[in-house]
C-alpha cells in the first residue's frame, strides 16, 4: 500500500471548491458587508439605509482603515444557472447613481455574483482614470471568484455563512493535519486502516464535495434523478409537447418512506391524494381527483391526462406537473402571442406545493433536513406564446389592464432553492428566483410580507383573498 503526499497546488482551499453564493439577494448583501468590514478594516462599516429607500448605487459604505474618505459597494445578484454576467450598461448606471451618494466616494465597488469579465474588468479601469482626472471615485469589479478569493482570509465569515458545509476551512484543514498525523502509523499498522475509513465515511457525511460546476455533486445527482423522474412523468400524463409548470422536491439527504405502499388507508396516502389547500373550492390546489396507482413498484401516481399529475417516489422524490395553459393562464390570457401566468396562482401553488412536500416527509425515516426544490416553466413548442408576467397582484393595474406585461427571457426557465424552514420563507426564495427571468425585481412580488429582515410569502392574504 502507497499512500502519495498531496502537492501544495493540490490543497484544499475556497477558490478550489467553487462555492456557490448565497440564494437571495438580502444574504449576499450581508455577506458583503461583513467582507468589506474586515477588508476596510472598519468596524462600522454598515449597509445604507433601509429596503424602498433611494440608495445611489451604494448598499454597503465605510471608512477603510477608519480614516476621512469614504468607500461604497454596490451588491448585484446573477443568475448564477445561466452563468449572467453584470453588463456594460448596468456598469456605467451604477457608476452615475454612486456619483450621488453623500459624502463623496474615493472608491467605489460593484460586487457580482456573476463570473469574471476582462472587458467589464478594463471598462472599469478606463471609468476609473476618467474619474481620477476629475477628482472622482476609483471603480472596481469583484466577481463571484474574488470575493471567494478574499474570504478564504477571514475563517470566521466562512464559519458564519457556510458553517455546515465543507466551506469551513477550520474543520478541512483540522482534517487534514489529523490525516498526516495517522499516515505513519496506519504503515505500521494495518488494522488502524479500519478505523480511519470509518472515520472518513463519517467526515463525508458532513463535509460535501464540489466539483467544477460550483455546485454540490450530490446536487447534481439529485438534479439529474429529478430530471429523468420529471421527464417520466410527462409523458405518463401526455404533457410532454405542451406548456407546462413543474414543481419538484427531494430531500438532501437519503431517505425511505416505508408506509407508502401499506395501504391507501395509511395517513401518508391519504395526504398524497388529497393534498393540502389554503382556500377550499374557492382557491387553486394541487389535488388531481384521482386515485393513486403504485407504479412498478417504485412510486405512487395520481393524474388526470393532459393536465395534471403528481409523482411520489418511495425515496422521497416529490414531482408536480402541469398544463400551464389550464392551471395557471386564464383562458383570455392564453392568446395574442404571450401567456400571461396569474401571480396568485403561481404563488399560492408553489406555497401550497412546499407545504405539501414538508408534511409528506413528516412520514419519512429519518425526516430530511434539508430539502432540494425546483420550479420549472417550459414551452417546448417555440413557435407558440412566451410565458409573461406582470408586476404585483391581481388587484393591481398593471393585471386589471394589461400595463407592464413582461416577457420571459427565454422558453425554459428552471430555478431552485435548498430550504429547511418555513413554507412562506422557501417560497419566496424560490419565486424570487423566477422573476428576474422575467426583468423584474423581487420586491415586485406579490402577497408577501416583511418579517425579520427578510421576505417571506404571506399565507393570510392569499387566504383572504377574494374568489377569482
Amino acid at each position: 500500500m502507497f499512500l502519495i503526499k498531496p502537492k501544495e497546488s493540490e490543497m484544499i482551499n475556497l477558490s478550489n471548491l467553487q462555492i456557490p453564493p448565497p440564494a437571495n439577494w438580502q444574504n449576499f448583501e450581508s455577506l458583503c458587508c461583513d467582507l468589506w468590514a474586515e477588508i476596510w478594516k472598519d468596524p462600522n462599516t454598515k449597509k445604507n439605509g433601509r429596503l424602498g429607500q433611494i440608495q445611489n448605487g451604494v448598499d454597503v459604505c465605510g471608512r477603510p482603515n477608519q480614516g476621512v474618505k469614504w468607500a461604497g459597494v454596490q451588491c448585484k445578484g446573477k443568475d448564477i444557472f445561466s452563468n449572467k454576467m453584470l453588463t456594460k450598461k448596468e456598469l456605467l448606471s451604477e457608476v452615475e447613481k454612486a456619483k450621488q451618494f453623500v459624502p463623496a466616494l474615493s472608491e467605489f465597488i460593484i460586487a457580482t455574483t456573476g463570473p469574471k469579465d476582462k472587458n467589464i474588468e478594463e471598462l472599469a479601469r478606463k471609468l476609473t482614470e476618467e474619474n481620477l482626472s476629475n477628482s472622482l471615485f476609483s471603480i472596481h469589479v469583484w466577481s463571484w471568484s474574488d470575493i471567494v478569493l478574499r474570504l478564504e482570509d477571514f475563517q470566521h465569515l466562512i464559519e458564519k455563512y457556510y458553517p455546515a458545509s465543507s466551506l469551513n476551512t477550520k474543520a478541512l484543514r483540522s482534517g487534514i493535519d489529523d490525516i498526516k498525523e495517522s499516515t505513519k502509523a496506519i504503515l505500521e499498522n494495518y488494522s488502524e486502516i479500519k478505523s480511519s475509513i470509518s472515520s472518513l465515511s463519517q467526515d463525508k457525511q458532513s463535509i460535501q464535495k464540489f466539483n467544477s460546476t460550483g455546485f454540490f455533486e450530490e446536487i447534481d445527482i439529485i438534479d439529474n434523478t429529478l430530471d429523468d423522474r420529471r421527464n417520466n412523468a410527462l409523458v405518463g400524463a401526455k404533457l410532454i409537447h405542451r406548456p407546462i409548470f413543474n414543481l419538484l422536491a427531494y430531500p438532501v439527504q437519503k431517505i425511505d418512506i416505508p408506509s407508502l405502499f401499506v395501504s391507501r388507508s395509511h395517513p401518508v396516502v391519504e395526504l398524497f391524494e388529497n393534498p393540502p389547500n389554503l382556500r377550499g373550492n374557492t382557491g387553486f390546489n394541487l389535488d388531481t381527483g384521482d386515485i393513486s396507482s403504485i407504479i412498478s413498484g417504485q412510486f405512487r401516481r395520481c393524474m388526470k391526462s393532459e393536465d395534471v399529475i403528481i409523482d411520489l417516489w418511495r425515496d422521497g422524490a416529490l414531482i408536480y406537473c402541469c398544463d400551464a395553459v389550464k392551471n395557471i393562464i386564464p383562458p383570455k390570457f392564453s392568446r395574442n402571442g404571450v401567456y400571461r401566468i396569474n401571480p396568485l396562482t403561481l404563488i399560492e401553488n408553489t406555497y401550497l406545493f412546499i407545504d405539501f412536500a414538508q408534511k409528506i416527509y413528516e412520514h419519512a425515516t429519518p425526516k430530511p433536513h434539508q430539502i432540494r426544490f425546483r420550479l420549472e416553466l417550459i414551452n417546448n413548442n417555440h413557435s407558440t406564446n412566451k410565458f409573461s408576467l406582470v408586476p404585483g397582484g391581481l388587484n393591481g393595474n398593471d393585471w386589471q389592464w394589461g400595463g407592464s406585461i413582461k416577457e420571459a427571457s427565454q422558453y425554459k426557465i428552471i430555478c431552485s432553492t435548498i430550504g429547511e424552514k418555513e413554507p412562506g420563507e422557501i417560497a419566496f426564495d424560490l419565486i424570487g428566483e423566477l422573476y428576474p427571468y422575467f426583468g423584474m425585481e423581487q420586491d415586485k412580488i406579490p402577497y408577501k410580507k416583511f418579517i425579520n429582515g427578510r421576505y417571506d410569502i404571506d399565507s393570510d392574504q392569499i387566504i383572504n383573498h377574494p374568489p377569482v
